[in-house]
């Protein structure tokens, strides 16, 4: 919250100051002039955050992933193959389908093979092991051999929901064909049109400015007598807002966590009170 307090004393006009100096004639403390305070009334200007929920009207998955090959032709009927299946469960969820042209990568290890096969040398020791050494001028025995590196290409496909409804049974079929690979899409959602909540959230800020105000004419033994101002002000010390703004706090820690369809729209607005002697 933000607020600076200017009094006006009977018979003079307030004029703002800066670092005790006087403003000249005709100066503003801002871009946007306000109605004249009158006897021994005191001018609060707040700023409170307000918030409504918009539900998303547009959800967009992307879904990444990598096919093998012994070469980059068997790759590639790979990667034809399962955008194949992809397309199946997007038609099934009603969605827009959007396919990247595959990506050579190359020779290219499958990690999760490579585990394997260090667990199998690791276990064909031991069983050496307990068997015992071997004759003396026995040929040494090979570990199992390594597999060729094989050929890979990066696939990407995109999907565009409407009915947000159907979003999880795509996400779930999405994240099942992924399941060996640890693979799931990422999920962002959108809403065309959020006028409707940035009134809201409009509202919401100036009915909390309100009650701050309240708050500053109760501990002053004043009222509120009127709103001389309001405005979404743009030069405003956004750093210390952050900072001691709960709701700003809050939002900042939300930043990369996954976002769900009811999408939060905030909107900073500054209103100006006029306290008056009760």
């Amino acid at each position: 919250m933000r607020i600076r307090m200017i009094a006006a004393a009977a018979g003079l006009a307030a004029l703002p100051a800066v670092a005790g100096v006087p403003m000249p004639q005709g100066a503003a403390a801002s871009p946007v002039t306000t109605q004249p305070l009158a006897a021994n009334e005191v001018l609060v200007e707040l700023s409170a955050t307000g918030e409504a929920v918009s539900r998303a009207d547009l959800a967009t998955l992307t879904y990444s992933f990598m096919s093998r090959g012994a070469t980059e032709a068997d790759a590639r009927r790979a990667h034809d193959e399962r955008v194949a299946r992809l397309r199946e469960a997007g038609r099934a969820a009603g969605a827009e389908i959007e396919v990247a042209d595959p990506v050579a990568l190359g020779p290219t290890p499958d990690y999760a093979m490579t585990m394997d096969t260090l667990e199998m040398a690791v276990d064909a020791a031991a069983d050496a092991g307990e068997a015992g050494a071997a004759p003396a001028g026995a040929p040494p025995t090979g570990g199992p051999e390594e597999p060729p590196i094989p050929e890979a290409v990066q696939g990407t496909v995109t999907f565009r929901v409407r009915d947000i409804a159907r979003v999880d049974a795509l996400n779930q079929a999405l994240t099942a064909d992924g399941a060996d690979e640890g693979l799931a899409p990422e999920i962002a959602y959108s809403v065309n049109d959020d006028s409707g909540a940035r009134r809201q959230a409009r509202a919401d800020a100036i009915a909390k400015a309100r009650a701050d105000a309240e708050a500053y004419a109760a501990a002053m033994d004043m009222r509120v007598a009127r709103i001389v101002r309001v405005s979404e002000r743009s030069g405003m010390d956004l750093m210390s807002m952050m900072f001691s703004n709960p709701a700003w706090a809050q939002q900042i820690e939300q930043m990369g966590q996954p976002q769900g369809p009811d999408i939060s729209v905030r909107v900073v607005v500054g209103v100006d009170f006029a306290l008056a002697p009760r």
